[in-house]
């Protein structure tokens, strides 16, 4: 019976002289976006990677003449499908022939404008930009936020996205 209560004082001395403070936390303090990922985060960027297909059709209006291009874009495996004029063709980006090469400019052409702001954030490395507050709008001469893009002179193209009037909601 001694053996027993020994065993047991013991054994409560033991856990009560455990250290019991819980460690305080310690987080890394958070770094401010740059107008680049906000004006993408506001137009949805950071739910992309649960995307895994994008359907979109490009037109182009020009005086008497219409054309567009429809594409099917699976972001996972990085498969297109083009549609144009009823002739469908389908290619991986990885393993390109010269058709699908020249096919894949108007690709990256379309996806680029029609995922403008997305471009910034995945561009940021190779863009210069100047942001301004309280710019007035060319049309409304509301007071607006101006963001002017410059491609650098990586990759296969230079792009120049002169002016982009955000407005203050969108931030």
């Amino acid at each position: 019976m001694k053996k027993l209560v020994l065993a047991v004082f013991s054994f409560t001395l033991i856990l009560s002289s455990c250290k019991t403070d819980k460690k305080s936390e310690v987080t890394a303090p958070k770094m401010e976006l740059s107008i680049l990922d906000k004006v993408a985060n506001a137009h949805g960027f950071n739910q992309f990677r649960n995307v895994k297909e994008i359907a979109f059709t490009f037109n182009v209006d020009r005086a008497d003449s219409h054309s567009e291009r429809s594409w099917v874009w699976n972001t996972i495996t990085n498969d297109i499908t083009s549609i144009n004029k009823g002739d469908t063709i389908s290619y991986n980006r990885t393993t390109m022939d010269s058709v699908a090469t020249k096919l894949n400019g108007a690709f990256i052409n379309d996806k680029y404008w029609f995922l403008a702001p997305f471009n910034l954030a995945w561009d940021k490395n190779n863009i210069t930009y100047d942001h301004k507050s309280d710019v007035p709008a060319p049309i409304s001469k509301n007071p607006m936020q101006k963001l002017t893009i410059v491609y650098g002179n990586e990759g296969a193209t230079l792009r120049a996205m002169p002016m982009i009037f955000i407005s203050a909601t969108t931030i």
